[in-house]
């Protein structure tokens, strides 16, 4: 049992998908703690400065938080706006006033203000510091009385955004990434620990022991064709990837058939065309994007060693497989008995 082919398969899928989800908690933890500085700061709420902090500050880095709440007396609108402009398709659809800028007058200077929508703001005003904005200053410092508006004006703005915003995102993010690792993980585990529990060893169950049907499939990947990143034998569809195992019985194929996509650009232009082979089973469907040769070399396959299985693409192939019922799979399991009773009879 602990040689078994294919426990060998799940075992080695389920270890990488741990080892994966290990490096995605990891990114996770990494991301919080990469922003941890800002993490504890948003925690910590607003920290309470006055004017005169802000005043005698000569950056924001000099200050002990950035998310501060300070009391001015009184606020001056500048007439600077920040315009938000709406394109689609390289042609503009709208534009609306994001912000507005005003002048907090403290002590013999002025603290730019930048706030949001289209309220009021108050003289308890609540925000972010950060360097002033080279757009603002641009506009403030360009006429006749720039140097002198240049050294009345403080090098920092109050920026009144949401300080908190980019921490909910991120809080979430990790939380969801996190919770997805260690579900993955478990569940890799779990597979890990009892193979029989992956869902390609449940339905081989049904083709026979497991050991038996382990030894088969082995035995038919050396004449196995590739086809994308599955490989076709006599009879099973095998695909073993670093992160992916699948199995699939061929005596149990329903219908199969080539598609071909055609692309467009602009829904005009050609773009070139894939080839894809599409197969169906009764509870399961696999489209394997290929080569055009690989397609038709895997059809004249399932042709060779399945010739009841229904090939090639009809609507009224697809009306009759999508249908209610079993009455597809009742017309090839005939076909299936009818070519093997002529099989034993010749």
């Amino acid at each position: 049992m602990s040689d078994n082919w294919l426990f060998e398969h799940v075992r080695r899928t389920s270890r990488n998908r741990i080892v994966l989800a290990a490096c995605i908690a990891a990114a996770a933890l990494a991301l919080l703690a990469y922003n941890a500085k800002y993490l504890r700061s948003v925690y910590r709420g607003p920290a309470e400065v006055d004017a005169s902090t802000l005043a005698a500050a000569p950056s924001p880095k000099s200050l002990p938080r950035a998310w501060v709440r300070v009391h001015v007396d009184s606020l001056k609108d500048t007439g600077i706006e920040e315009i938000s402009v709406r394109k689609k398709r390289g042609v503009e659809r709208s534009r609306s006033v994001s912000a507005r800028y005003f002048a907090a007058p403290i002590g013999d200077r002025l603290l730019i203000v930048k706030v949001r929508g289209n309220e009021a703001p108050s003289n308890d005003l609540v925000g972010e510091v950060v360097e002033l904005e080279s757009g603002v200053s641009g506009s403030l410092f360009s006429g006749t009385n720039g140097e002198r508006l240049k050294a009345m004006i403080l090098p920092l703005e109050l920026d009144t955004h949401d300080y908190g915003d980019d921490a909910r995102i991120l809080w979430w993010l990790a939380g969801l990434a996190l919770a997805g690792a260690a579900m993955y993980a478990w569940i890799a585990q779990s597979r890990r620990a009892d193979p029989l529990r992956h869902p390609v060893l449940t339905r081989a169950t049904k083709w026979g022991g497991v050991d038996e049907v382990a030894q088969w499939v082995k035995q038919e990947q050396g004449q196995a064709q590739p086809v994308g990143d599955w490989k076709l034998s006599k009879h099973f569809m095998l695909r073993s990837a670093a992160l992916a195992f699948d199995l699939h019985n061929m005596d149990e194929l329903l219908w199969a058939y080539a598609l071909v996509t055609k692309k467009k650009v602009y829904y005009v232009i050609p773009a070139g065309q894939t080839h894809s082979l599409v197969l169906k089973w009764g509870d399961a469907s696999i489209k394997v994007q290929t080569k055009e040769a690989v397609v038709l070399a895997a059809l004249q396959h399932i042709v060779e060693h399945q010739p009841w299985v229904a090939i090639g693409w009809s609507k009224e192939t697809e009306q009759l497989f999508n249908k209610r019922g079993n009455g597809f799979a009742s017309h090839i399991a005939k076909a299936k008995k009818q070519w093997m009773m002529s099989q034993a009879t010749a």
